[in-house]
């Protein structure tokens, strides 16, 4: 989130299709904005499972507006998108400017992160800040259901603060849930 207000956004996404046998698992490289009506847009990067992956943002100055970017290391493949409908000049130190995991797979049965690996692990996570790269600050381990509540499920694990590692437990992940 900008100064702002303005969204930008960019990941991984999972999806879990229950139509036909077998069930299929869909990763997908996305970026989102206002713009687009916080719909998520494919990067042109296929997923591949186990790849290390990069997502940036940022803003490019004035006249260029925002960048999301996605580095496939595996691959060795780049994509970015140019958004110069964005405005604000840095991103706001609140939870809208996070590193987080949405499932958006609302059914159980079979499990929806049959095809992913068991865990999700982020690593280095760093921002810049007054036009200085640094380590991720602080952070707030947080989990809500699809209804808003919070839950306790132990699904993070690890700290993104200071280039360290978290992991994100699937199958404590729930349905519908954000994190």
């Amino acid at each position: 989130m900008t100064n702002t207000n303005y969204f930008v956004q960019c990941g991984q996404i999972y999806i879990r299709h229950y139509l036909g046998y077998p069930y299929s698992a869909i990763g997908k490289n996305v970026w989102s904005d206002s713009t687009h009506n916080y719909v998520a847009q494919d990067f042109n990067i296929g997923y591949g499972e186990n790849h290390s992956m990069k997502f940036a943002l940022g803003y490019l100055g004035s006249g260029y507006g925002w960048f999301m970017s996605c580095t496939d290391y595996s691959s060795q493949i780049y994509d970015e998108f140019d958004e110069s409908y964005a405005t604000g000049l840095y991103l706001i130190d609140n939870k809208s400017t996070s590193i987080f995991l949405e499932n958006y797979n609302l059914n159980s049965t079979p499990p929806w992160y049959t095809g992913f690996p068991y865990y999700l692990s982020v690593s280095f996570a760093a921002r810049v800040k007054n036009g200085v790269l640094g380590a991720w600050g602080t952070e707030s381990k947080e989990n809500y259901d699809a209804w808003g509540y919070q839950q306790t499920q132990n699904v993070i694990t690890g700290s993104l603060t200071n280039y360290q590692t978290a992991s994100w437990y699937l199958p404590n992940v729930l349905p519908g849930a954000f994190y």
